[in-house]
């Protein structure tokens, strides 16, 4: 409307305007440091012009919308990249923990233990008839297979300890899934009210870069805003349906999805890590575990069976195994054990074959073991450097994937992230917009004041 109740309508719609620009400046400073916050931009435009026979006059300005500052090439980047990395991580911290089970490198660590105990042997060697000597030789046999039933007992304390990591991790991720399906139902109603609440779509970005890091997923935005959630392919989150993960190691090893079970190698995120540690890695070290000392027992036996003891008598084995699997190797660390007979009375120990007291033939045979590089020694080297192996390839990937993530992540905080000088700028610049407008409507006052007057 011309005129000057035209003047008061510009001067109301500008001070409305730009008092909604100076609420985002302070939603923005407010939420500078939460994370998977978005700044938010007031988008102007001026109004609809009004005609008159002197030509179009504005009518001011008006707040087209509050828009939500992103580019989605790189949010989707690092929805992408946040569960590989999330895999990297949790195999490298897994595969630290298991790296310490063997103590290596130390004397106290299994190498050393092994080392030791063939030392043993030396010194029989050495002296044959003492007594003493053949007590050592038994007290370092159940000291290494102690630490050997051990080093399996922690490993296969880890793997149990991973399933419950998984069975939270699976539960932390339904609670998500269930709210991503109400986030969904909320932004459809925003939807049909014709916009979309910036801090909806914050929040649902949010909830699917976290569902990433725990089990994979993968989001996408429909064209409404709501997202579509899939885990290995599978939809867990669709509209306004849900579908939850379950994890129940009494039914199955792995998650699954109605039905459908997921391996390690089907999945990224911090349950893949999880589930490629605990199927893959620490099982074959349990298994490898379990092959050397099947095959220690077996040298040490091979050679202890040929001698004599200090009575001149056959000796029974060495080592024994119990509880093996029917494979006859599986459990193996868990069984090896020395022989009772042997504890109860070291002399029944073999040093020679011919059982006189000066002969040390099975005792050197027996040290010499260790010099074996496909024997039980061999073996357990080749373990433990597997094991370090595989810590430090998954370290190097995780460096490496980090690097990748925190530059999207960089790029991410350059254009959506909160500039507090930026902002203090705007504020200052909303706020003389919002004296001016003031102004305009003292003026358009002090006029109407003037025209009352005559």
């Amino acid at each position: 409307m011309p005129g000057l109740f035209g003047i008061y309508g510009l001067a109301s719609q500008s001070l409305l305007s730009f008092q909604t620009a100076i609420s985002t400046v302070g939603h923005n400073v407010a939420n500078a440091g939460t994370e998977g916050f978005h700044r938010q931009r007031i988008d102007f435009r001026a109004s609809n012009p009004e005609f008159t026979a002197a030509g179009t006059l504005g009518t001011g300005v008006r707040v087209n919308s509050v828009q939500r500052i992103e580019d989605r090439f790189i949010e989707f980047a690092v929805q992408r990249e946040v569960p590989v990395l999330a895999r990297y991580l949790t195999r490298a911290n897994a595969m630290a923990q298991a790296e310490l089970t063997f103590g290596e490198p130390s004397d106290a660590g299994l190498t050393g233990q092994l080392d030791s105990f063939y030392t043993g042997w030396d010194d029989l060697a050495s002296n044959p008839e003492d007594p003493a000597a053949r007590e050592s030789v038994v007290r370092l046999g159940v000291g290494l297979a102690d630490a050997i039933r051990q080093s399996r007992d922690r490993l296969v304390s880890q793997q149990e300890s991973i399933n419950g990591e998984i069975s939270l991790t699976v539960d932390s991720a339904n609670r998500l899934i269930r709210e991503m399906e109400l986030l969904n139902r909320n932004i459809m109603t925003a939807t049909r009210n014709g916009v979309v609440p910036a801090d909806m779509e914050d929040r649902r970005d949010m909830i699917v870069e976290t569902l990433g890091e725990l089990v994979g997923a993968a989001g996408t935005v429909e064209d409404n805003g709501t997202a579509t959630v899939r885990v290995a392919g599978r939809v867990v989150v669709q509209l306004e349906a849900s579908t939850p993960i379950s994890f129940d190691i009494s039914e199955s090893d792995a998650p699954t999805i109605e039905g459908r079970a997921f391996r390690g190698g089907e999945l990224d995120g911090r349950v893949g890590g999880l589930l490629e540690v605990r199927d893959r890695d620490l099982a074959s070290a349990i298994r490898r575990l379990d092959e050397f000392a099947e095959r220690l027992a077996r040298d040490v036996n091979d050679v202890h069976a040929q001698g004599r003891d200090l009575h001149g008598q056959e000796t029974p084995p060495f080592f024994v195994l119990l509880g093996l699997e029917r494979d006859g190797v599986g459990g193996a660390a868990a069984g090896l054990r020395v022989n009772a007979e042997l504890q109860d009375d070291s002399t029944r120990v073999a040093a020679g074959a011919d059982g006189t007291p000066a002969d040390n033939s099975i005792a050197l045979d027996i040290a010499a073991l260790r010099g074996h590089r496909t024997g039980a020694a061999g073996m357990l080297r080749s373990l433990v450097v597997d094991v370090g192996a595989r810590s430090r390839e998954a370290a190097d990937l995780a460096t490496g994937q980090t690097v990748i993530v925190d530059s999207f992540r960089a790029q991410r905080e350059s254009i959506s992230g909160v500039s507090l000088d930026e902002e203090a700028a705007n504020l200052m610049r909303f706020q003389r917009s919002y004296q001016a407008a003031a102004r305009i409507m003292t003026t358009a006052d002090d006029m109407a004041q003037t025209l009352l007057a005559l």
